[in-house]
C-alpha cells in the first residue's frame, strides 16, 4: 500500500498474484455470506469470478 509501513504486508509482498486474489475473494465471500448461501467452493463460477474481480480491484487500489 502506498503508505504501508510494514514491509511484511501480504498485499505489498505477494509473489503469487492469482493466489492472493483467490484468497481475498474467498475471504470476502465468506465474510458476506448470509442466510443459506453456499460455501465458496460451491458458489458457482459467476459469483467466484465477480468476487475475484472485486479482490483484484481492491489490491490495485491498496497498492496505489
Amino acid at each position: 500500500m502506498a503508505d504501508c509501513t510494514d514491509g511484511r504486508c501480504r498485499i505489498c509482498t505477494a509473489n503469487d498474484e492469482d493466489g492472493l486474489i483467490e484468497h481475498m475473494a474467498e475471504r470476502l465471500w465468506e465474510g458476506t455470506r448470509v442466510m443459506d448461501l453456499p460455501a465458496w467452493a460451491e458458489a458457482g463460477e459467476f459469483w467466484q469470478e465477480k468476487y475475484r474481480d472485486h479482490a483484484a480491484i481492491f489490491i490495485r487500489a491498496a497498492r496505489a
